[in-house]
């Protein structure tokens, strides 16, 4: 009897590891790619980005933004963020690979700048890479934005993926102190004081805001991802 009671605590412990190794590992050191002390704002805007299931090789998704910066603003740093998940060809795992446009050039794919990627990190059933692209796009401007973001799905044939939605994110500088320059009608003498007069307009206050950008934004498309995975297993 006692033996029995023996292998069975043995084998307690055994499962209990392998119900705690079953999450996504999060064992890539993610690091800042924008970091900066400014006096200004940031922009993070999802468009009108939906959660799109299963998006087949060839599929398309699309996003329109529509988004205000500053009359003054100067864009310090932009990227663009495309967060899918689940990339597989029926229970294998693939990587995915996606064509990126901007409607404001048309026909000229967006350069991927970065990826941040994870799996549970252990093999078993459902463990799909899921993450984020970080894109190069063209320049935000001060005042109004309006753009298409159009997302082909050019991965291998048969595959599908998640595609959770594209974030259009930027720092920007405004505000602060401004130069002005005038003429010096007439300089002072030797021992003499001459008085400066100017006439200037008050600023609204700002606020300096310091910018870390993707990674934490990374960690976000992959908490998406273990939502989705636990989901698909109270399904099944």
């Amino acid at each position: 009897m006692r033996s029995h009671r023996l292998l069975l605590l043995c084998l307690f412990p055994i499962f209990l590891a392998g119900s705690a190794g079953a999450t996504y590992g999060g064992d890539n050191p993610l690091n800042a790619t924008y970091y900066s002390d400014i006096t200004g704002g940031y922009i993070y805007d999802m468009g009108s980005s939906i959660y799109e299931g299963s998006v087949p090789e060839g599929g398309i998704y699309n996003v329109t933004y529509s988004f205000d910066l500053p009359a003054d603003a100067r864009v310090q740093y932009q990227k663009l963020d495309l967060y899918w998940g689940w990339s597989r060809i029926g229970q294998k795992a693939v990587h995915p690979n996606f064509t990126v446009y901007d409607s404001r050039r048309p026909g000229v794919p967006l350069a991927l700048a970065s990826r941040y990627s994870d799996t549970k990190g252990f093999v078993s059933q459902y463990d799909f890479y899921s993450g984020m692209d970080a894109y190069d796009f063209p320049p935000l401007a001060a005042g109004k934005n309006t753009f298409n973001i159009t997302c082909v799905q050019a991965g291998l044939p048969n595959s599908t993926v998640i595609i959770f939605g594209i974030g259009a994110f930027g720092v920007y500088e405004h505000g602060g102190f401004r130069s002005y320059t005038g003429t010096i009608e007439r300089y002072p003498g030797p021992g003499e004081t001459v008085d400066l007069y100017a006439m200037v307009e008050t600023l609204p206050p700002t606020e300096t805001r310091k910018a870390a950008a993707e990674p934490v934004i990374a960690v976000l498309a992959t908490a998406i991802a273990v939502i989705a995975a636990v989901a698909a297993r109270r399904q099944v």
